[in-house]
């Protein structure tokens, strides 16, 4: 007993410190530039209108940005949890497709039962995600289907492919120059909380992704 206590202790202590060190690097990498713009400004005699409105969009863009990152933890670490109805998958999917100039082709059964808001917060990610690995206009295949007692919702779009798709979806982990790493973890969660499973491969066509739920 004494040893496993040892253990947890130990554990709570390393996630609190890759959390220091995870939130410290963020914070550094936004701040520090934003801190020398501020500093130009300030030491500049005479102010130049387009110059401080450059410098003050790039502070807006960095803050925003650090905002989003923030919000993307949060989210990552208190998920509610999943209250399963009845909903319009097809409808709310291509609602979604169409908010982020997405063409989708949905197949399949129209009715899922799973929690409406987590889903959508799934396809929000799912879809950003496919937006931004696909070099032109991303094509999202969106099937729906039973399969034994669970219902499978299958995702294949036109991009590249997972990079590395034994770490994709790990916490933090990205090879986008500029993401977070979070949005596959975050509907891995998602995934979970439905008592489901999230697989990945890649395909001849582009990366893959299927949903396993419950169908209650």
């Amino acid at each position: 007993m004494l040893i496993q206590r040892i253990t947890l202790s130990d554990a709570k202590r390393q996630s609190q410190a890759d959390l220091i060190r995870i939130l410290s690097h963020e914070l550094n990498n936004s701040l520090t530039p934003m801190a020398s713009m501020a500093d130009t400004l300030l030491n500049t005699n005479e102010l130049n209108e387009q110059q401080t409105r450059q410098v003050l969009t790039r502070i807006k863009s960095r803050s925003e940005s650090l905002l989003l990152f923030i919000k993307a933890y949060a989210e990552l670490t208190r998920l509610p949890s999943a209250k399963p109805q009845h909903f319009d998958l097809k409808t709310l999917a291509t609602l979604n497709a169409i908010e982020q100039h997405i063409q989708l082709n949905y197949a399949g059964e129209s009715q899922c039962f799973a929690d409406k808001l987590l889903i959508e917060q799934l396809l929000i990610n799912l879809f950003k995600n496919a937006s931004e690995a696909c070099t032109e206009q991303a094509h999202i295949t969106l099937r729906c289907f039973a399969q034994g007692d669970m219902q499978i919702l299958q995702l294949t779009d036109n991009g590249p492919g997972f990079a590395n798709i034994e770490n994709a979806i790990h916490p933090l982990y990205t090879t986008k120059n500029t993401g977070n790493g979070l949005g596959l973890a975050l509907c891995n969660d998602i995934v979970q909380k439905h008592n489901g499973q999230l697989q990945l491969a890649n395909t001849a066509h582009g990366a893959q992704i299927t949903i396993k739920l419950p169908q209650g």
